[in-house]
């Protein structure tokens, strides 16, 4: 007997990153989809804003786990929208969480919550080396809105045991006609 695929959230589905996820593991989750943008390739999308307690109390009972890549991913996004999508919209998703007993969150993080810590570069000047063990030092205000996300998930960790991992994502840019599994691989 096959054990019932787990029922996922994704937030953020129609972005980059939400929908490499949405097509490449659509056949082996049970997605529910999400996102503040219609997309017409993504069936069954539900189109809602993560700030809005009401619509995820309508898609969050049963749910499993939640996928939470909902955000203003903008590095030069203005304070204002950084509160309202990343600071926010965190918030509610991890308190509907909570209320519906979801079992783990995974919260999209961003590189830039201590892309300022490291003086580290690789030979020949490339990229900086950015260690797990880095304190936050964010380099803008996105980092900075990225690692209050990650303080939020930490207290509904505490506080009210939810199981959430952050993590600390670069650049996502799936090739249009490549799937994330056919890209190389670091």
């Amino acid at each position: 007997m096959c054990a019932a695929r787990p029922v996922v959230l994704l937030t953020g589905a129609a972005g980059r990153l939400g929908r490499a996820i949405a097509i490449d593991l659509g056949d082996e989750l049970d997605l529910r989809l999400l996102d503040r943008s219609p997309a017409t390739d993504l069936p069954g999308l539900l189109v809602a804003d993560i700030t809005d307690p009401a619509a995820l109390d309508r898609v969050m009972p049963g749910v499993d786990v939640v996928l939470h890549f909902a955000g203003d991913a903008r590095p030069a996004a203005s304070y204002a929208d950084l509160r309202v999508a990343n600071a926010d919209g965190t918030y509610e998703v991890l308190a509907a969480a909570v209320r519906h007993g979801v079992g783990k969150v995974v919260f999209a993080s961003s590189n830039r919550v201590v892309e300022a810590a490291s003086p580290l570069r690789r030979p020949g000047g490339g990229p900086a080396v950015l260690r797990v063990d880095h304190a936050a030092a964010p380099d803008t205000l996105y980092g900075a809105s990225k690692a209050y996300g990650e303080a939020l998930a930490a207290h509904f960790a505490h506080a009210h045991g939810l199981r959430v991992v952050s993590l600390r994502l670069g650049s996502v840019d799936p090739a249009p006609d490549a799937t994330v599994a056919d890209k190389p691989q670091a």
